[in-house]
């Protein structure tokens, strides 16, 4: 999936439960986090406690540029994060 977040709180536990009915055994995530933005610092720690009472792993995936995303995206995959086809 793609999209944008604007880093509201209120929604993250939504988002997760929304995800996880979508992509049914969801056991791990791998989620995209650009570490130089403080306000995404409180986001993380909501998705970290969200997750967990979920029962989900959360894999961070650290992007403070263009240049990062493919790495990333190894890093993903790696990890076995769950990818696009788990959503057809």
């Amino acid at each position: 999936m793609t999209g944008l977040s604007y880093f509201n709180e209120a929604i993250i536990a939504k988002r997760l439960q929304l995800l996880k009915e979508l992509v049914p055994g969801l056991a791990r995530l791998a989620v995209l986090r650009n570490p130089i933005i403080a306000a995404q610092a409180t986001f993380w720690q909501e998705t970290e406690v969200a997750a967990r009472k979920l029962g989900v792993a959360l894999q961070p995936l650290d992007v403070r540029g263009p240049d990062d995303f493919e790495a990333a995206f190894d890093a993903a995959t790696r990890g076995n994060a769950p990818g696009p086809h788990h959503l057809r």
